[in-house]
């Protein structure tokens, strides 16, 4: 009798097991999808126009175990939602030390040539996504502003597809500011590309995230530059 009554309460378990592996299953998935903690003490540096738009964005990391990426939004107005807005940036590596996002250029905020004309403010935010696309609660965004340059271009000369400098050679009077600019340049087959003074006067290396460079000439001369990276690639600044 004592075996059978054995027999029954085994038996009786079984169903039991099915659901407490469900139970276990179903708190799993919902740990899973705890979106990470959100991302602290996020830092903007405010730019100068020396730095052609540059602005250093700074936060802890974070510790979440499935960490997939952080997302990055920029906007000309107070973040305090990114649901309507799209990413500027993804940033899929993570260290045991702050993150620092250096000479950052946002598409279509314009932080670099129009920027420089006048006082410009942006606000930044950053959030963390794991690996089942959850993504943390925004609690603040940072702004930083990119301060009036001193004395705007007057002169613009842009790298284009196929051509190089253009215009080549430019003829100003002393005092002028110039402005190189690579935009048009950037979906070109050549990554990067150099303004070099060929006596050594200047060299800036011009890239997608750092396009823009700027020197004012204040004695009368010729200059010639180049790109150190291609040859075909060579201009001339005549100042009176």
């Amino acid at each position: 009798m004592r075996d059978k009554f054995l027999v029954f309460g085994v038996l009786a378990a079984i169903p039991i097991v099915p659901v407490l592996l469900l139970g276990v299953l179903i708190l799993t998935t919902q740990e899973s999808r705890t979106a990470p903690p959100a991302v602290i003490s996020l830092i903007a540096t405010d730019t100068s126009y020396g730095r052609n738009g540059q602005v250093d964005l700074a936060w802890t990391p974070t510790d979440v175990k499935d960490f997939a990426y952080y997302s990055i939004y920029a906007s000309k107005t107070e973040i305090t939602d990114v649901a309507d807005l799209s990413p500027i940036d993804q940033i899929d590596d993570r260290t045991t030390a702050t993150y620092q996002v250096t000479k950052y250029w946002a598409d279509g905020l314009s932080l670099a040539l129009s920027a420089i004309m006048e006082d410009t403010e942006y606000w930044f935010a950053v959030t963390a996504v794991d690996l089942d696309g959850n993504e943390s609660e925004l609690i603040t965004s940072i702004s930083a502003t990119i301060e009036l340059m001193p004395q705007a271009p007057s002169v613009f000369i842009k790298l284009t597809n196929n051509t190089g400098f253009q215009p080549e050679t430019v003829t100003v009077p002393v005092g002028t500011t110039v402005s190189w600019d690579r935009h048009s340049a950037r979906t070109y087959r050549r990554s990067s590309h150099t303004v070099t003074s060929d006596t050594g006067l200047f060299h800036y290396e011009l890239t997608s995230n750092d396009p823009i460079f700027i020197y004012t000439f204040t004695e009368a001369g010729v200059y010639g530059y180049h790109c150190e990276f291609h040859d075909d690639e060579a201009g001339t600044i005549i100042v009176e």
